[in-house]
């Protein structure tokens, strides 16, 4: 593994968010990585895949609801460039290198993130989770059952415990989220947050909120909160995954482990054995 910033337990409120993801400690989505292998996980340690078209819209929202102050250096609308003539090339490249670590969007695409953030903030259930909760905070574990490093990073953070997680989405709908968590295993980084939220602050939280934001017309928002059978869940394979985790820890070639040699059954999803037409 890489040299990184040095692991430090405890809460942060003021780490830059380049620096969290730098320090090596088993994150949420390092958790759902490692399920797949530890091969997989050095692998999108070491070499991550470039941000995406709807990753960055997502960084672009988070940063106008949760940081809004930075919003305003960091998030830009590209000047239009002729591509296609050598002068137009060069000032893209010289525009491009002066504002390196930013987030930059068409005219189009800044237009439908201000109206994402907006109707985030003109939503009641939103606005009970964040207008009066600290953003952006860093918190940093050992996990007493393995002894592996944690970290997590919570969007919103409420006095009373309540913590609020900001996702932008495609369908925000009941059915579509539910499918989305089941997906993306959102359960799994509740529960990695709220052992995280016990350990550092020494109290358990109160409940995990989800705000759900569409990205396209009509920008609906919506917000769930994380049911315990999908805690209980969660934290199963967070398990798992802290187990293989300090497995690689004690022995470094687990690292290199994909998937199993041995011949395996699996089950097909009951939806695809249907004889249906």
């Amino acid at each position: 593994m890489s040299h990184a910033p040095m692991f430090t337990p405890g809460i942060r409120y003021d780490l830059p968010f380049p620096e969290y993801l730098a320090i090596e400690a088993l994150s949420s989505s390092g958790a759902r990585t490692i399920l797949r292998s530890p091969a997989h996980y050095v692998e999108a340690r070491t070499n991550p895949d470039p941000a995406t078209p709807d990753l960055m819209f997502g960084s672009a929202v988070h940063v106008g609801v949760l940081e809004p102050l930075r919003f305003a250096t960091d998030v830009l609308v590209m000047p239009s460039f002729n591509r296609r003539t050598n002068a137009g090339k060069e000032d893209a490249a010289a525009w491009e290198a002066a504002n390196a670590g930013r987030l930059a969007f068409d005219a189009e695409t800044f237009e439908r993130i201000h109206r994402c953030i907006g109707a985030i903030r003109n939503h009641d259930g939103a606005m009970t989770i964040l207008s009066r909760a600290t953003c952006e905070v860093t918190m940093q574990w050992v996990d007493p059952a393995t002894g592996v490093p944690c970290k997590a990073r919570i969007d919103a953070r409420r006095p009373d415990a309540v913590l609020g997680d900001l996702k932008t989405t495609q369908d925000a709908s009941p059915a579509a989220f539910a499918r989305s968590i089941g997906k993306f295993g959102y359960h799994v980084q509740a529960a990695h947050y709220g052992a995280g939220h016990e350990l550092t602050f020494g109290e358990p939280a109160r409940a995990w909120v989800w705000i759900a934001a569409e990205k396209k017309l009509p920008y609906g928002v919506a917000t769930y909160a994380c049911p315990d059978d999908a805690l209980i869940a969660g934290a199963e394979r967070r398990r798992r995954a802290l187990e293989r985790y300090a497995k690689c820890m004690a022995d470094q070639d687990e690292w290199l482990r994909v998937y199993p040699t041995t011949i395996q059954p699996i089950a097909i999803p009951r939806w695809a054995l249907t004889t249906d037409d």
